[in-house]
């Protein structure tokens, strides 16, 4: 413990911790991160049934991936081999971070207005949510959050502000950018989702009281809805546990006082650990969760090792049946999980 000028105590940790326990930790979270999402990535861009959740979840697992790469190197590794840091670097790096950590929350608000759609306006969402549509509009909130961010490059190039520079920087940072960012994003999915798990809750009920309809048409239809229910019901943990993950980085980043003391050497710890989590957790939920997902997985792994494909033989003829009977939902904004 170092003391300043102020009576606060400097704590130093130990060199075990920074140079072999953390960075242990964040190479392993990283690392099966990065198989998670790959493997995630693999399993939808084969996918014959093309649809918004499919592209909004493979872009997701994309954007998580290069967050996977930056966030060691920016928050754990980079201490370890300070030659290869430089200011420019170092402002770099801190910008993509906050460009695709923002890309990332409006990823999960196109998401939440995806399936509050599809839910909400059955009939609508087949027109409106499309996968070119989806493209496009992840393409504008692509360019709005690296022009959003484009204020942070400039001050981790030009630091330190002075005068009215610093007054302009706090009005950016602590109005503008909090808005955009994290209050306006965290009200949106917050609604969308509440209204999400409430028209999941009303469908269920409906669909158990029209559970003796026989006619081919309603059975269809029931059946769409009901695929329509598990996509929404799979996406809906990936944005829990986003906002799980998030909130408390959020807090500790925007109001947790920099101090150097042993709470705060504790909290900063908890914030890597966190992001890492958010980053490489999706993976898990769609196997968890997606019962698709997982038949999908295992055809892919049996198409690429041949002792596993012999070794599942039996599964194949049942799940490509399956799939064949499901085609006719890829249009309709129903996702491989």
């Amino acid at each position: 413990m170092n003391e300043t000028g102020n009576g606060t105590q400097i704590y130093s940790p130990p060199h075990e911790y920074i140079h072999v326990i953390r960075p242990s930790i964040v190479g392993i979270l990283a690392a099966l991160g990065l198989i998670g999402n790959a493997l995630t990535i693999v399993v939808l861009k084969y996918d014959p049934q093309k649809s918004t959740p499919n592209f909004f979840m493979m872009m997701l697992a994309i954007v998580d991936k290069i967050l996977l790469i930056i966030y060691p190197y920016e928050y754990v590794f980079s201490d370890l081999v300070p030659w290869v840091r430089s200011p420019t670097m170092d402002a770099v790096t801190m910008y993509m971070v906050h460009v695709f950590k923002a890309v990332e929350i409006y990823i999960i608000i196109l998401i939440s207005v995806d399936r509050f759609l599809a839910l909400k306006f059955p009939l609508k969402s087949v027109s409106i949510c499309r996968v070119s549509k989806a493209r496009k509009a992840l393409l504008v909130c692509f360019f709005f959050c690296i022009i959003l961010n484009l204020p942070y490059l400039v001050v981790y190039l030009y630091a330190p502000l002075t005068g009215w520079q610093k007054t302009l920087n706090s009005f950016y940072e602590k109005g503008i950018r909090e808005f955009l960012v994290y209050i306006g994003p965290f009200i949106v999915i917050t609604y969308l989702n509440g209204c999400l798990i409430f028209q999941l809750r009303k469908g269920s009920s409906t669909m158990f009281a029209e559970n003796t309809e026989v006619e081919p048409r309603k059975l269809k239809q029931n059946q769409r809805q009901q695929r329509h229910r598990n996509v929404s019901v799979t996406l809906l943990w990936v944005v829990i546990c986003f906002l799980v993950f998030e909130t408390p980085v959020y807090i500790f980043m925007n109001y947790f006082p920099i101090e150097r003391t042993l709470y705060w050497f504790i909290a900063y710890n908890v914030m890597i650990y966190l992001s890492l989590l958010n980053f490489s957790n999706n993976f898990i939920i769609y196997g968890l969760v997606g019962n698709r997902f997982r038949n999908q997985l295992k055809d892919r792994l049996s198409k690429m090792c041949p002792c596993y494909h012999k070794k599942n033989a039996t599964l194949l003829p049942k799940y490509k049946l399956e799939d064949n009977t499901n085609r006719d939902y890829a249009e309709n904004g129903v996702a491989a999980v």
